[in-house]
C-alpha cells in the first residue's frame, strides 16, 4: 500500500489500486467467515495486530490494528471531480458493482462494514485510539432499512453467546456504552449529505437475545 523498498512515489495515489483491493479482500475474507459462521476466525482477524515495516520510518508503532486495512483512495476522489460524476464515494460504488459476480451479496459487504465500525468503535473506547475504520459501503443501506442478518439472528440467546466474541462483550448489555458513546458524540456516525444510519437499528437492538 506504500512504496517499495529502494523506490519513490510521485503522489500517494500511486498505490491506490492495492489499497483498494487489500480493503476489498479484507471486506470478503469477514464476510465470508460470518457466512459459515467461523467468528472465531473473524475475532482472530479483527483481534490480531499487523507488522507495518514502513512505521519505522516515521517513529510509529509497527503494530496496527485491522484498520489499517482501511486507507484513503485520493485517486478515486480526483477522479470523481475532474469527471464531475458528483458520486457520493466512488469506493462504494466499485465494491458493489464488484460483488455481482463475486459469490457474496453485497449485503454481506455491508454487513460486514458494519460490524467492523463497531468492533472498532469498541476499541477506541477501550484503548483510547482514533476512530478509524469508516463503512463507506453503509450509504447504501439508506434502501435497506432494517436489521442485519447476523443481528437478527442473534435474537437467538444461543446465537448472540456466539457472536459476543467479536464484539469482546458478554452479552447484549455491552453494546448500552457505544450507545451512550454516541449520545455524547464521543463516537461520530458517519454520514453522508443528508443520510447516515442508526447502530441501534441495525443492530436491532431492543430483540437481541430475547428467544431461549
Amino acid at each position: 500500500m506504500d512504496s517499495p523498498e529502494g523506490t519513490i512515489a510521485r503522489m500517494e495515489s500511486d498505490f491506490d489500486n492495492f489499497r483498494f483491493i487489500i480493503h476489498e479482500l479484507f471486506l470478503y475474507a469477514i464476510s465470508s467467515l460470518l457466512k459459515y459462521e467461523c467468528f472465531d476466525a473473524v475475532t482472530y482477524l479483527i483481534c490480531q495486530h499487523y507488522f507495518v515495516e514502513k512505521n519505522n520510518e516515521y517513529n510509529k508503532n509497527v503494530m496496527e490494528p485491522f484498520t489499517v486495512f482501511l486507507k484513503n483512495t485520493y485517486s478515486l476522489g480526483h477522479r470523481n471531480e475532474r469527471l464531475k460524476l458528483k458520486r457520493t464515494s466512488l469506493r462504494a460504488d466499485l465494491l458493489k458493482q464488484r460483488s455481482k459476480t463475486s459469490g457474496i451479496k453485497f449485503m454481506q459487504l455491508m454487513q460486514s462494514d458494519f460490524i467492523l465500525f463497531i468492533r472498532d468503535c469498541f476499541d477506541v473506547i477501550k484503548y483510547q485510539q482514533h476512530q478509524d475504520w469508516r463503512p463507506t459501503t453503509l450509504l447504501y443501506f439508506e434502501r435497506h432499512n432494517g436489521t442485519l442478518e447476523i443481528f437478527a439472528r442473534a435474537q437467538s440467546k444461543e446465537y448472540i453467546s456466539k457472536i459476543k466474541c467479536i464484539f469482546d462483550i458478554e452479552g447484549k448489555n455491552g453494546f448500552v456504552p457505544l450507545f451512550e458513546a454516541f449520545k455524547k458524540e464521543e463516537l461520530t456516525i458517519p454520514h453522508w449529505e443528508f443520510y447516515s444510519f442508526s447502530p441501534e437499528n441495525l443492530l436491532g437492538f431492543e430483540r437481541l437475545a430475547t428467544r431461549s
